[in-house]
């Protein structure tokens, strides 16, 4: 991030303060100083960890340790499984 408050991965920004010594979206001086993304990382951090504990509880609510059935958009239902009600509306 730089002092701007505007954020980078690190390689684009050094790549582009080896061109110029101002930022990208603003254009103000960024003096080489980039500081890590501490408010983006936090985020990130707290939605995997929400992420987690609900694959978590499904697991356990399954009984079997499994994430339960996947079901792939696109693919045309397994014979004996019933289909979508789209699907039987039309007929």
């Amino acid at each position: 991030m730089t002092r701007c408050g505007h954020y980078y991965c690190s390689a684009c920004a050094i790549k582009r303060y080896a061109k110029t010594p101002k930022c990208l979206a603003c254009g103000a001086t960024t003096g080489g100083i980039f500081n890590r993304a501490d408010k983006i990382i936090e985020k990130v951090n707290k939605k995997r960890n929400e992420r987690e504990e609900k694959e978590k509880e499904g697991r356990e609510s399954d009984g079997e340790g499994g994430t339960g059935p996947v079901e792939i958009e696109g693919l045309r239902a397994v014979e004996g499984v019933q289909e979508d009600d789209d699907n039987s509306a039309s007929e």
